[in-house]
């Protein structure tokens, strides 16, 4: 039986990395709402303030450090009645 590890390999170089506690947060946070190939997320930013307590604007400059970084992509994906992002697990960082 082969088990797909994409999400518990990025998961524990989020924990060896050096990135600060906030982005490591924000990983861990988004890890929960992993796809079944566990390389994509899409909760709101709204509902990641609403849970974790972070603003928006902190969830921003988190999001575009992990992209900056690269340990996510964010992709814009528009539905009927509005624009939402997804984050992609991007491995490794240090660019992808």
């Amino acid at each position: 039986m082969s088990v797909d590890k994409t999400c518990f390999n990025w998961i524990q170089l989020i924990k060896k990395s050096d990135l600060p506690s906030n982005a490591k947060y924000l990983c861990f946070y988004l890890s929960t709402f992993m796809n079944l190939e566990h390389d994509i997320a899409w909760p709101s930013q709204n509902r990641i303030a609403h849970e974790t307590g972070m603003t928006k604007p902190t969830i921003r400059k988190w999001l575009n450090h992990l992209n900056n970084e690269g340990w996510l992509i964010t992709c814009l994906l528009y539905t009927s009645d509005a624009a939402d992002d997804q984050w992609r697990v991007w491995g490794g960082g240090g660019g992808g």
